[in-house]
């Protein structure tokens, strides 16, 4: 079980500074962690990250990767590519209660100097949260090879744009 680390909005986090911008998904003990890294991002991308700003997630596996998509505010959408063998702790995936579904961290971090610019906690519908436990839970019955998943993103990433992987997701919630 891992240790509780309090972070909190201005926050410096070191091993963030100078991070690529782009996006991490991953999904431990304490739910899903959302990390979405822009170089210097500006007022109003930080203000999409506000709890009433409007928040939509798509999921779809396509070669043994699972796409995790969202949409935050007003900004394009964005993808989270994911596997659970990839993730530092092998993840649990409790029971889902009727009514309930799992929380997401959402974070916004600046890149270039590693501070947290903005922390929303969200809950996953009980549908959407049902869709992704069956979906990881199943890859992590299937074998995993590093370099293999790599050539699939790569491959996939060339195939198709952010936009047609959304189209493409059969589960999906949103907030409005």
């Amino acid at each position: 079980m891992r240790e509780f680390q309090e972070i909190k909005i201005g926050q410096v986090i070191p091993k963030f500074i100078g991070h690529a911008e782009g996006t991490l998904f991953n999904f431990d003990s304490s739910g899903a962690n959302m990390i979405v890294f822009f170089n210097n991002p500006m007022p109003d991308e930080i203000a999409q990250f506000e709890s009433r700003k409007k928040f939509e997630m798509r999921m779809i596996e396509l070669s043994g990767i699972i796409f995790i998509t969202a949409k935050i505010g007003n900004l394009d959408w964005m993808d989270f590519p994911y596997s659970p063998h990839l993730s530092k702790e092998r993840p649990i995936f409790k029971d889902i209660r009727p009514g309930m579904g799992y929380s997401i961290t959402l974070m916004l971090v600046n890149s270039q100097n590693g501070k947290l610019e903005h922390l929303r906690f969200i809950g996953m519908s009980e549908h959407f949260s049902k869709a992704f436990k069956n979906v990881a839970e199943g890859a992590l019955r299937k074998p995993f090879d590093k370099n293999s998943y790599n050539m699939n993103l790569n491959t996939l990433f060339a195939r198709y744009t952010t936009k047609q992987i959304v189209n493409m997701s059969s589960h999906y919630f949103k907030i409005n």
